[in-house]
């Protein structure tokens, strides 16, 4: 069980930060079950939260992209967007 500075410290790496509506549409996305939404995100996704900055996200995406044999490049304006929640 996380404690509440280790919830504190998560909060402010990415997921605290997105709007509740932003949240829901990628808890959405995450579902398994129409009627059972997930508490949190995926660890990939997390993963990605955690980068302080938009050239480390970049990096996380296309390095699993890469781990994955997808021949695909996300460019910066996209790893923003997935940070932010700007979408």
């Amino acid at each position: 069980m996380p404690t509440p500075s280790r919830l504190k410290k998560e909060n402010l790496n990415g997921w605290g930060k997105l709007p509740d509506m932003v949240q829901n549409m990628i808890l959405k996305l995450l579902a398994i079950q129409d009627d059972t939404l997930p508490l949190e995100p995926c660890e990939s996704y997390t993963k990605i939260l955690k980068q302080s900055k938009v050239l480390g996200v970049a990096m996380v995406i296309n390095l699993e992209l890469s781990l994955r044999k997808c021949q695909e490049e996300v460019p910066m304006l996209m790893a923003n967007a997935i940070k932010t929640g700007k979408f």
